[in-house]
């Protein structure tokens, strides 16, 4: 019987240090700086967990021995009573110790887990701003047209990751509203995010109203060029010094004459439609309005050399004619 008696007691003692060593780690307070460490500690705790709940059948066993002393009235029961409740009781604190320390660390992973979620949109949008700060809207025709296609695909891009904004948007409020640690600082960062989706969308927006622009800019430009390249050609035609020796060859000259004032008669109505367009695209406030309006009074410049150059031809045939 104090055989035992002795073994009991030495289980007890082993059973003790254990508890107090358990305890100790039970009682930290760290929970974590970054995903990293959240998980290491995740990982550590799993391995204590499985540690108590193997201990769970040395305390069986320690209980059985108590009730196979107890029934014996050769020594003191009360002590071994005592021990014995002492023992389980310290045991069921650290099952809830190590839940509480596990719903903690579930808590952390879940922060930390948003915070690197959050990192990662971050530096998404400023990837995406970079492309939307671009102050190239093309130097011609083609130029703008396909940037104006880049600029449909990201605008899709950014339609496309909305639910993904969103999401980090609702788990960070979920956070904050269950009132975990680091509630601040999560109601700061997404105070933050959403100022820089907003923005990024801003700028998108700004971008592609410029490249409509740009795309009737040099709409207009290829419209002026047109003209310009028809007004140039005639001014050779034009400036001829041939005003005809023969009868005949005069009055091929001014038939000739004739065809060129219908067609510029054609191309003056081409002009000011042209101008007209450059109007609207003034009022329309287009960004590029100098280069505009410098243009149309290139064009018109044009135009009316060409029509005293042809006057002038005009009176040097009727002369010849006469």
């Amino acid at each position: 019987m104090a055989n035992k008696q002795q073994n009991f007691n030495t289980g007890i003692k082993d059973f003790d240090f254990w508890l107090s060593e358990v305890e100790a780690l039970l009682a930290s307070e760290d929970y974590g700086k970054d995903l990293a460490s959240v998980n290491n500690l995740l990982k550590k705790h799993q391995l204590l967990e499985a540690d108590i709940s193997a201990h769970e059948d040395r305390l069986k066993d320690l209980n059985s021995q108590a009730d196979s002393l107890m029934t014996s009235s050769a020594f003191d029961t009360s002590q071994v009573k005592d021990k014995r409740e002492t023992i389980n009781g310290r045991f069921q604190r650290i099952k809830s110790m190590a839940a509480a320390r596990r719903a903690k660390l579930n808590e952390s992973h879940r922060l930390h887990q948003f915070f690197r979620d959050m990192d990662d949109e971050e530096s998404w949008i400023k990837e995406k701003k970079l492309l939307v700060s671009s102050e190239d809207y093309g130097r011609d025709l083609t130029g703008v047209q396909n940037l104006r296609k880049k600029h449909k695909r990201l605008e899709a891009e950014l339609a496309a990751h909305e639910p993904a904004i969103q999401g980090v948007l609702d788990t960070g409020k979920k956070l904050s509203d269950d009132n975990t640690i680091g509630k601040e600082e999560i109601q700061q960062r997404l105070a933050q995010f959403v100022d820089h989706w907003k923005e990024l969308k801003q700028l998108a927006a700004a971008r592609g109203q410029r490249l409509e622009e740009s795309l009737e800019y040099q709409q207009f430009v290829a419209n002026v060029e047109e003209e310009e390249a028809w007004i140039n050609e005639k001014m050779t035609l034009v400036a001829s010094e041939d005003y005809g020796d023969t009868l005949a060859a005069i009055q091929g000259l001014l038939k000739k004459h004739e065809a060129f004032e219908t067609d510029f008669t054609v191309h003056k109505d081409r002009v000011n439609d042209v101008c007209a367009n450059g109007e609207d695209l003034i009022k329309k406030n287009n960004h590029h309005v100098e280069n505009i309006t410098a243009k149309m009074k290139g064009l018109k410049g044009k135009v009316s050399d060409l029509e005293k150059a042809a006057a002038q031809r005009k009176a040097k045939l009727d002369e010849n004619s006469a």
